[in-house]
């Protein structure tokens, strides 16, 4: 091969050399603008996601608060129109009461303050309750105290309005007791503070009388109890007199003064309702924030009649806001702020029952304060007088339960949708990326397989200059076919080749599966290549059971024959070991013996281009080696005079024992042979399995044929030399003249 190159004008080595940085650096660079693209590419993305993810998750969350503070606002005016709504229908219930009151005192036989008593009161209270949520309904008149004797004798007289109801319900009347028998005076609880809620100077209060009642200065005035109901079970609460109650008696005073309806602050009323049976049939919970009414009863029609008494109505506050929301709608915050008295909150609630808080109003989030809406709640315009009543505001805002109505999770679910699509897109990028370079990974590593296989195939010099070849295929084929480089082809004048093929193998092989075939062939070809490896030996080729190697090419040494004798032996060796091994899974193989023969001289070796090329070895020597393989034994290394020769140069001379007899070899006419004896014995197999005994004699076979099974294989590889011994006869002599 030296020689060819130097004809040629080429160094192999650097041309290799460069080749290689070459291809290293035209994948580098691309590799590395490949990353630095993807690289912009995914951070582009990532930064187009961030923005478009954001946008969507924004736009949509002030999209929500908008319809948010959009539906609060309408609800929140609902709610205190509404709740006025209720109010006016509560005095609407109260006025038509108060008109039939009114009625009774215009007629004859009920002239004020004697003969002023409702029928039926008691089945109207519960009928008036049934429609406003009133709890407690009374009729309380003026009695000026010149005239309470004659106004008690009236009531013990007219008791039939209690048991009116009760026999319309049929109750049981034998547990009701006749009414007290005159006007008692309201017990202040121990404690309680009327400079609080109260007044301090009452004299203003003699001239409001006076103008706007039938009380005089004389004696003062009393408002008794004269009707109560709904469902009065106890007839003690009739007769007392609610002026001696504080905050009774403020709102009165306002009330005349004014001359409206008014509605009072929180007060505990059970004094009152424990009187009466619930119409819920529950038991009363008094916590609750309630309020009394009065709405004012008068001696006539006439613009200028003076109040008679009033009826009274008890409530609760949350009668005011019943039915206000949808079943879905919850957490409307409504803080109803008094200037009189305590204010407290509503929570109201479409779908469950509403809260209360008693401890004071609720100070709303902080971040829905901005849309707080007050309202005034059943203000009656009126000038401004000397008595106090109260005013009611509701100030009403939103609960963090009814944002989450409306301020969803939507805008986070988008924006993961957005952010999933992204994420997707860079996925499959990321993928396309990944199988790419897969790919191209993939096809790196074919081309490094490819190379190893050449490497394998050919020796390293003449593999890289078939790869050198290949890559400039395509200025190759502009190049007329006769200026093309020489043939890869050298001529080594001194290398030794080995034979060796499995006696007993065609017969063996002959009825068994291919599996078992391959399996005991690949066996013994993997450990033979393993010894070449490590001995120093080119194998050229594996031809069916037939295996061929030479040494001393493609680099020569003068010490190849025994490097190649030792190689014989392993292999002989290891082979007893293996077939040994497979007789249990492949039962017969004990039975097959390894012929070896070796044969020294000179060869010619080189690569055929074209489909399929491969290292071959042409020549005499081949087919000699051919000959001396097939005229050998089993279990036994046959050498041929050359090959004996150069053992003896290399002083291994008593490795060399000489057959007793001649061969006649086909085409070769007779030889002289030897075998191999590598220490004390020389290894073969005998007729009865031993892998180890010493040959002492042997009787000569009369034709070739008793040599017995021969090769067809490795026939076939010494044909493919015999065809082409006189092309390497001839190229020899030019490559010596050169």
């Amino acid at each position: 091969m030296p020689e060819v190159s130097k004809e040629l004008g080429l160094d192999t080595s650097v041309m290799s050399q460069e080749s290689h940085d070459g291809i290293r650096t035209a994948r580098s660079l691309p590799k590395g603008r490949h990353r630095r693209n993807v690289n912009l590419f995914l951070a582009s993305l990532c930064l187009l996601a961030a923005g478009l993810v954001l946008t969507t998750y924004f736009l949509l969350r002030k999209t929500e608060e908008i319809q948010f503070e959009t539906a609060f606002s309408i609800f929140a005016r609902e709610t205190a129109v509404i709740a006025e709504m209720q109010a006016s229908n509560v005095f609407g219930q109260l006025q038509s009461l108060a008109s039939a009151v009114r009625s009774g005192v215009e007629t004859p036989e009920q002239r004020y303050p004697h003969k002023i008593s409702i029928p039926d009161f008691d089945l109207r209270a519960e009928e008036i309750a049934n429609l406003t949520e009133i709890e407690l309904l009374m009729f309380v008149p003026f009695v000026p105290h010149e005239e309470r004797r004659e106004w008690e004798e009236f009531q013990l007289l007219n008791q039939e309005w209690i048991m009116e109801g009760y026999t319309e319900r049929g109750w049981n009347t034998s547990h009701l007791k006749t009414i007290p028998h005159q006007i008692y005076n309201y017990t202040l609880p121990e404690g309680y503070n009327d400079t609080r809620r109260g007044f301090v100077d009452t004299g203003f209060m003699e001239g409001i009388l006076s103008n706007h009642t039938p009380a005089t200065k004389m004696g003062g005035v009393s408002v008794p109890v004269a009707q109560i109901g709904p469902r009065l079970n106890d007839t003690s609460i009739v007769m007392m007199d609610l002026f001696t109650h504080p905050i009774f008696r403020k709102e009165i005073i306002a009330s005349l003064e004014y001359d409206v309806p008014v509605i009072s602050e929180v007060e505990d009323l059970e004094f009152l309702l424990q009187h009466v049976v619930p119409l819920s049939g529950e038991e009363v919970d008094y916590s609750i924030p309630r309020s009394f009414t009065l709405d004012p009863v008068k001696a006539g029609f006439g613009k200028d009649s003076i109040t008679v008494g009033f009826v009274v109505g008890i409530i609760q506050w949350g009668a005011f806001f019943r039915t206000l929301l949808p079943s879905n709608v919850n957490g409307i915050v409504v803080n109803i702020e008094s200037d009189c008295g305590r204010s407290f909150t509503y929570i109201i609630n479409g779908g469950k029952k509403d809260d209360c808080n008693l401890d004071g109003i609720t100070v709303p989030e902080s971040k829905y304060q901005h849309l707080e809406q007050r309202y005034q709640f059943f203000w009656k315009d009126h000038p401004k007088g000397t008595s106090r009543h109260c005013h009611f505001d509701l100030v009403i805002t939103p609960s963090s339960e009814f944002a989450m109505a409306y301020m969803t999770n939507t805008p986070i679910l988008w924006a993961g949708v957005v952010l999933s699509l992204f994420v997707v897109i860079g996925l499959a990028f990321a993928l396309y990326d990944f199988y790419n370079h897969k790919k191209q990974v993939r096809i790196s590593m074919e081309k490094e397989r490819a190379e190893a296989v050449v490497s394998s195939l050919f020796p390293k010099h003449v593999g890289n200059q078939l790869l050198e070849e290949q890559a400039r295929d395509t200025e190759w084929q502009a190049i007329d076919q006769e200026r093309r480089a020489k043939p890869l082809a050298e001529l080594f004048p001194s290398a030794t080749i080995m034979f060796a093929d499995l006696k007993g193998f065609t017969a063996w092989s002959s009825n068994r599966p291919p599996s078992d075939v391959f399996m005991l062939l690949e066996t013994i070809y993997h450990e033979m290549d393993a010894i070449a490896k490590r001995r120093k030996v080119f194998k050229i080729e594996t031809i069916g059971d037939c295996y061929v190697a030479v040494c001393g090419l493609p680099r020569q040494r003068d010490d190849h024959a025994v490097v190649m004798a030792r190689f014989a032996q392993d292999c002989l060796e290891k082979f007893h070991e293996l077939v040994t091994m497979l007789d249990v899974d492949l039962p017969g193989t004990a039975a097959l013996e390894l012929r070896t023969g070796l044969h020294s001289g000179p060869v010619t070796a080189g690569v055929l281009r074209g489909e399929r090329a491969r290292f071959q070895l042409f020549g005499d020597t081949v087919n000699t080696t051919s000959r001396i393989e097939s005229t050998g034994e089993g279990s036994r290394i046959h050498l041929s005079q050359q090959f004996a020769d150069e053992l003896i140069k290399c002083d291994k001379g008593h490795w060399v024992v000489p057959r007793e007899y001649k061969v006649q070899a086909k085409g070769k006419g007779t030889l002289s042979t030897f075998w191999l004896q590598v220490g004390e014995t020389e290894l073969r197999k005998s007729s009865t399995g031993s892998h180890n005994t010493l040959t002492t004699s042997e009787t000569p076979p009369q034709s070739q044929e008793d040599f017995g099974e021969t090769s067809p294989d490795c026939d076939e590889a010494a044909a493919e030399s015999d065809d082409f011994s006189d092309i390497s006869d001839s190229f020899a002599d030019e490559t010596s003249t050169l």
